[in-house]
């Protein structure tokens, strides 16, 4: 069979399964709030989205999946937003949580949910923006966009990208998704292995750079907003934060205590502050708790609850060890944010796909635990031998050594945009 028909093929298998992904979340819609967000955004169609384009305006376009991928992306668009102040920033999501975090960001001009992926709507978009410039973060590969904004002579650059061998675009089978990948001018890459691999498929158009958020986590120390709240909860004591915690990590905290209480406070933000795992929470230990949003508070007990979206961030740099959420789930959770302000970092098994976690696990400065005796093992040698500033020190130095991610991709996309 030849290589047009076996494409031809995919492309229409790709169009039935894109339909059929659409139709399964409106279904779930009205069970899902996620679903429901995914569904409400995109309800008003495609014009609703076109008349938000400005006629006659240039535009330079990110697309993120979602709000991991957006902080990614921050360096670069606020640097393109400062030197080149002419052209519009237009910024798409696929995902709720990165829209509804993002949607008032200030640097961007038009900031959207991403229309599902269909020749009609993918030409319609890119005829109404005309971007001089797309930029896609790290993954979320969409067929007709991508072929469209090749049609149309736009140039296209991923930034920090992860490739792994196991993925679609490296199957014998993946035709369609080796056409993607033909569509970009240039890959910036966060690993020698993601550039074999394009390599092995002819692609020599990449650089290996660091992961640009890199840049943004260490901005944030720099700027870090303090919070009068936490600074007279933290005291003199030793702080432990839970960050994006799901229930298992919360429980090892919590029994931690048991043992520490009067050395150690703990802080911690959920994953999900929805009023459910709020109430949940509070069913474990509501006498040793204390609610950030709460107008009455008691900073005397040893548990700040976080109940609120938005402030991660900014507790790190109170903090001496930190416990992320998402290694029972399906994946962790952002640990180069503990590691800017140099804590140490703890996390369960599911790490595989970020390099950082990888990197700093063989460097000393993060651990991976499996249960509650390993992460005893791990997180008592820094309470009590206070081996946390010395650990900590390696996860902020690794942060230090890979600054400039943005700079380079910033270099790169500058040959295709207008000096006014």
């Amino acid at each position: 069979m030849s290589h047009q028909i076996t494409l031809k093929l995919q492309e229409t298998l790709y169009n039935a399964t894109i339909g059929l992904y659409f139709q399964t979340i409106k279904l779930g819609s009205y069970f899902n709030p996620k679903a429901a967000k995914f569904i409400k955004g995109r309800d008003n169609g495609l014009n609703e989205v076109l008349n938000k384009a400005v006629i006659n305006e240039n535009y330079i376009w990110f697309h993120c999946a979602s709000l991991g991928e957006f902080e990614q992306g921050r360096p670069i668009i606020e640097s393109l937003r400062s030197d080149y102040p002419h052209y519009r920033i237009l910024l798409t999501f696929f995902s709720p949580s990165g829209f509804e975090t993002s949607k008032d960001y200030a640097h961007a001009d038009e900031i959207l949910y991403l229309p599902v992926d269909t020749q009609r709507n993918a030409q319609a978009f890119v005829k109404a923006f005309k971007p001089h410039l797309a930029v896609f973060i790290k993954y979320d590969f969409w067929y007709h966009y991508l072929n469209e904004l090749r049609k149309q002579n736009i140039p296209i650059v991923l930034v920090s990208g992860v490739f792994r061998k196991e993925q679609r675009f490296f199957k014998s089978w993946g035709s369609i998704f080796k056409a993607m990948l033909q569509t970009f001018d240039h890959f910036f890459v966060q690993d020698d292995h993601s550039g074999r691999l394009l390599q092995g498929l002819g692609y020599n158009n990449y650089s290996i750079i660091p992961d640009s958020r890199i840049d943004r986590v260490y901005e944030i120390t720099r700027n870090a907003v303090q919070d009068v709240t936490i600074q007279s909860f933290v005291g003199d004591a030793l702080i432990l934060i839970g960050g994006s915690t799901y229930e298992i990590e919360e429980d090892w905290l919590l029994k931690l205590l048991d043992q520490y209480e009067g050395h150690v406070r703990i802080i911690i933000a959920p994953h999900d502050p929805s009023q459910a795992r709020i109430e949940s929470l509070k069913q474990k230990a509501v006498d040793r708790m204390t609610f950030y949003s709460s107008n009455e508070q008691d900073l005397s007990k040893p548990i700040m609850v976080v109940d609120q979206i938005g402030l991660l961030n900014r507790l790190y740099q109170y903090g001496h060890v930190a416990v992320i959420g998402g290694g029972f789930e399906k994946s962790i959770h952002n640990i180069l944010e503990p590691s800017a302000f140099g804590l140490p970092v703890i996390f369960g098994p599911k790490y595989d796909k970020f390099n950082e976690a990888h990197d700093l696990i063989r460097k000393g400065g993060a651990f991976a635990v499996e249960d509650f005796d390993s992460f005893y093992d791990k997180v008592r040698p820094l309470i009590e031998k206070d081996q946390y500033q010395q650990i900590g020190s390696i996860c902020q130095n690794y942060i230090i050594q890979n600054l400039g991610g943005s700079d380079q991709v910033l270099t790169y996309v500058k040959q295709f945009l207008i000096a006014k």
